[in-house]
């Protein structure tokens, strides 16, 4: 005749099982929970960057010599805010349109609150015929744009 194992042992096992269990669900949530609630930090300071932020073009001049489109622009923004990523799309008079990036311009990518800088373009070929141009960043709220009577053509 075979034994088996006493209630009292088997209580014990099914507690220490039981307990085992719990402490790996609950050390698995505590770093997804904690993981998680990083990230949801990071979006919300993104988000409140950007609703602050504000684009102005200052000036913008093209000279059709030296194909180079110069752009004066600020962080308008009502707080600390900063800009990154500043595109240019150009809109040319035939429809056609070219986009620049500050990150590859070898320019500062990040434009803070209350910092004005300037932005060359070169090789804007037959920026003579430009009808507008559109200045974005990150941030969907932070764009200005600008037609041909605001820029001022040298060159052409």
């Amino acid at each position: 005749m075979k034994k088996a194992i006493s209630p009292l042992i088997a209580t014990v096992l099914l507690i220490a099982f039981t307990i085992t269990i719990a402490s790996l669900i609950s050390t698995f949530y505590t770093t997804f929970v904690s993981t998680q609630q990083a990230a949801g930090t990071e979006r919300t300071i993104a988000t409140l960057n950007c609703a602050y932020s504000k684009l102005k073009i200052n000036s913008m001049s093209y000279n059709g010599t030296s194909n180079i489109l110069k752009t004066r622009i600020t962080n308008d923004g009502a707080q600390d805010s900063s800009l990154a990523n500043i595109t240019f799309s150009v809109i040319m008079r035939d429809g056609s349109s070219s986009i620049y990036n500050t990150a590859s311009g070898g320019s500062d990518a990040i434009l803070y609150t209350g910092e004005t800088d300037f932005y060359s373009n070169a090789s804007v070929t037959g920026g003579c015929n430009i009808t507008a141009v559109y200045v974005s960043s990150d941030c969907p709220n932070a764009k200005e744009s600008i037609t041909s009577s605001g820029i001022d053509f040298t060159g052409c």
